[in-house]
């Protein structure tokens, strides 16, 4: 029964422990791959580190109110501008409470010798995306062609012109 107590206490942080790891060895990986020609690319190891994080993040939400362990965010919302204030109201009418606003990294689309100022010159663009359903559909909407392909061939692949542009976040 101690055993079960124990878990049922420390569950979170065990697993949030395991996560981060997880995401420290797959990162370490990736970076020995890409630097050694002979091995194949990682093509999962930047999906997989995202995914996560992103569920050490919703993980260690509970856990922290739980243990009375959080900053409180209601400072953040002091500093936003009022439409976030306005924004904010509006949840408040649906019993929802805006804590704050989480961006992943910032979007960045660099191309190699091609400027993009309309969505006409997105036609025919080749472009490097993750191998991502959702990604690639979008591209192929506008009429891009996505190109799945591994961050570590990205710098090779815009310089020789395998392909045109790259849509990343700004790591």
């Amino acid at each position: 029964m101690k055993a079960v107590k124990w878990l049922d206490e420390h569950f979170e942080e065990c697993f949030m422990v395991v996560l981060l790891v997880l995401i420290a060895v797959v990162s370490l990986m990736q970076v020995i791959v890409r630097n050694i020609e002979t091995l194949p690319a990682l093509k999962w190891a930047e999906e997989f580190c995202r995914f996560c994080w992103i569920g050490s993040v919703f993980l260690s939400l509970p856990y922290t109110i739980r243990n009375v362990s959080m900053l409180r965010v209601c400072v953040l919302l002091d500093l936003l501008p009022q439409f976030f204030i306005q924004l904010s109201q509006v949840y408040e009418r649906w019993d929802l409470h805006l804590l704050g606003f989480l961006q992943n990294a910032t979007y960045r689309l660099t191309t190699a010798n091609k400027p993009l100022n309309t969505l006409e010159d997105y036609k025919n663009l080749q472009i490097r995306t993750m191998e991502n359903s959702n990604h690639m559909n979008f591209w192929s909407a506008i009429g891009a062609n996505p190109t799945p392909l591994a961050f570590s061939e990205l710098y090779f692949s815009l310089s020789s012109g395998a392909i045109d542009a790259q849509e990343n976040a700004a790591a």
